[in-house]
């Protein structure tokens, strides 16, 4: 059992130490790190902007289910999107793209267009 646990871990770490490692963030994109919701009707979503300059995202929309994870950046009175792993089980994106990734600061909330809907994201 302990074999196993320590070799899990030395698998983890080494994910990690190859993950690519994003520049520092400036005291402006500082500002937008954090958990936001952007759940409505029919439809949960989720997005995490980490001060190591990494994403995390998650959507549920009724039978489509998506996640991206990747490196952001701030770019004017947009934060980019850099997907590096996308997973989706949407039979129409065959070529398993995310698309555009580009969310607009809208306030004190983050937008993104995906599919029909302008998801709008609340910090948590």
């Amino acid at each position: 059992m302990i074999r196993r646990i320590g070799l899990a871990l030395g698998a983890l770490m080494l994910i990690a130490a190859d993950a690519p490692v994003a520049p520092p963030l400036s005291a402006a994109a500082s500002k937008w790190v954090g958990v936001y919701d952007g759940g409505q009707m029919e439809l949960a979503a989720a997005l995490e902007l980490r001060a190591d300059g990494r994403f995390g995202f998650e959507l549920s929309y009724g039978a489509l289910d998506e996640a991206a994870e990747g490196t952001w950046t701030l770019k004017g009175e947009n934060i980019e999107l850099a997907p590096e792993r996308y997973m989706t089980n949407d039979p129409g994106n065959a070529a398993k793209k995310f698309g555009n990734g580009r969310l607009t600061i809208s306030g004190e909330n983050l937008t993104l267009p995906r599919y029909d809907r302008l998801l709008t994201f609340s910090r948590r």
